[in-house]
């Protein structure tokens, strides 16, 4: 449950409301779409006893990617945007339960290890769910991981996805991928998906942009797209490349060739 009551989350609300057919459509289009799904959207106002409004509160309510994980068991966590400006987790805000994001990606040179088949479905699904988004002008969504190791995941028996099935989709949680080897799962989805490149977004590209260089994340719709699916199919590299990848703690990974 998501409040939206104040600016600039208000204007969440406005495009949840413009969007809403669209979104039905592509999810009833698209029934393995990774975007989070909306429930339900309420607008609540209080008055007092001379009836003037005193609150106008609205709440958003949508699913949890890791609902079909165990929460306290998931190792580590990445929200990645495919932006580098700024995007790293302090050591101290991962420890808080803060997702990592794409610089710590990058430096720990972490690679989702998938079934060549689960690889082109996970990537052609980003790429549908991604077109959806910049055809509505959506800026600013990222792609939330979570990573579990296989052997502390009670409903490990009942989720395999590896290399010989299809990742699994749950409409009322997410979506569940397990790595190659089956030693890893992945809780994967799309998050944040109501942020429009309005007017004040094209000015803080500009302003950004000028002084601050490329990488920044706030970028027109098609050119976040681009970079966003690019970001994601470099961290899923082919089955034939890249490097074993297994837990030895709770928030390092080992690469093992």
């Amino acid at each position: 449950i998501v409040s939206v009551n104040s600016e600039p989350n208000r204007s969440e609300f406005d495009v949840l409301l413009e969007t809403l057919p669209h979104y039905h459509a592509h999810l009833m289009k698209n029934p393995n779409t990774l975007l989070n799904r909306f429930y339900g959207l309420h607008q609540l106002k209080c008055y007092d006893a001379s009836h003037n409004l005193i609150s106008d509160l609205c709440v958003v309510v949508m699913n949890n990617v890791f609902d079909m994980a165990t929460p306290e068991l998931i190792r580590t966590k990445f929200d990645l945007k495919g932006s580098t400006y700024g995007r790293v987790t302090k050591e101290k805000d991962v420890a808080r339960g803060a997702p990592k994001k794409d610089l710590n990606f990058l430096a720990e040179k972490v690679q989702l290890r998938l079934s060549a088949r689960n690889r082109t479905l996970l990537l052609a699904q980003t790429e549908n769910d991604t077109a959806f988004l910049a055809k509505h002008n959506i800026i600013d969504y990222s792609m939330l991981i979570g990573v579990i190791d296989s052997r502390d995941d009670p409903q490990a028996s009942s989720k395999r996805a590896g290399s010989d099935k299809d990742l699994q989709i749950d409409p009322k949680a997410g979506t569940f991928i397990a790595s190659v080897d089956e030693e890893l799962h992945y809780y994967i989805g799309i998050i944040d998906t109501l942020t429009l490149f309005n007017t004040r977004k094209k000015g803080e590209f500009v302003v950004k942009r000028i002084f601050e260089g490329k990488g920044v994340s706030c970028v027109p719709p098609d050119d976040y797209r681009d970079r966003f699916n690019q970001f994601i199919a470099a961290g899923i590299p082919p089955e034939s490349e890249g490097k074993r990848v297994r837990f030895l703690s709770s928030d390092t990974l080992s690469y093992v060739v």
